[in-house]
């Protein structure tokens, strides 16, 4: 809130970071934490200030995963050698937007190769 609030360019001494501290401890305003899966918290990306494209989460995970797909579709990827195995992902921080790629083995050329793609 003192961050959007300072930057919109509004009176800092009526607008101090105490004062908004003390409203919400007041008022029982709770602030939004974003945690990962296992506890730890983690920053956000200040979109307002970032280009697209300026930041890339890149991210390589196995198909084969039973905690994600249906049993039936599972046997099929597993007893089937034709159907990748792996999935790689590219998401832009500032658009959302997501490139895939599947492989059937893990390869730094691949992974090299698909970043590069992405990048031109």
């Amino acid at each position: 809130m003192f961050k959007h609030l300072r930057r919109q360019g509004y009176n800092q001494e009526i607008y101090s970071l105490g004062k908004i501290k003390g409203l919400y401890k007041r008022k029982g305003f709770k602030t939004k934490k974003i945690r990962s899966a296992n506890g730890e918290r983690r920053s956000l990306y200040d979109y307002d200030e970032i280009e697209a494209f300026e930041f890339l989460q890149y991210d390589t995970k196995s198909i084969l995963d039973m905690h994600a797909i249906p049993a039936d579709i599972y046997e099929k990827f597993q007893n089937n050698g034709q159907l990748p195995k792996i999935q790689w992902t590219i998401v832009d921080a500032k658009t959302k937007t997501r490139f895939l790629a599947w492989s059937y083995y893990r390869s730094s050329f691949f992974g090299f190769k698909f970043l590069e793609f992405v990048l031109n």
